[in-house]
Formats: structure tokens, sequence, C-alpha cells
């Protein structure tokens, strides 16, 4: 799960420190910008992404909270 994460933001998520987040960028299909968001968590095992408020319905709509 995490390649598929690592593959759909345009910053390293292996550069997040434990407890810490990071400012990113969430593509589209197409590899274009869809949202900034923020992402944070362990190092390959448990992220959580933020997506901009104004995107939430439509991030939570295309992927499941449990990926």
């Amino acid at each position: 799960m995490f390649d598929a994460l690592q593959a759909m933001l345009t910053n390293d998520l292996r550069k997040v420190a434990p407890g810490r987040a990071q400012y990113t960028h969430l593509l589209n299909d197409d590899g274009f910008v869809w949202t900034t968001s923020s992402c944070g968590g362990s190092p390959r095992t448990n992220f959580d992404v933020m997506p901009n408020a104004s995107n939430t319905s439509g991030v939570t709509a295309r992927y499941p909270v449990s990926m």
C-alpha cells in the first residue's frame, strides 16, 4: 500500500519522520495535481492523508478510507 500512496503524491513519504507531517500534492490518474494535502504518520506502515478541505469529499469518494 505504501507504494500506491507514494505514487499518488509529489513528495517522498520516506522523508516524513514519525509524528511529523509533510505538505504535498495529490495527483489524479493523469498525473496532474488534483489537490494539495498534508500527509503524516509512520514511514511505510501507517499514514494519514488530509486533503484540502474543498476537495475532501471528492478524494474520499475516489479513494476508500482504508486502502
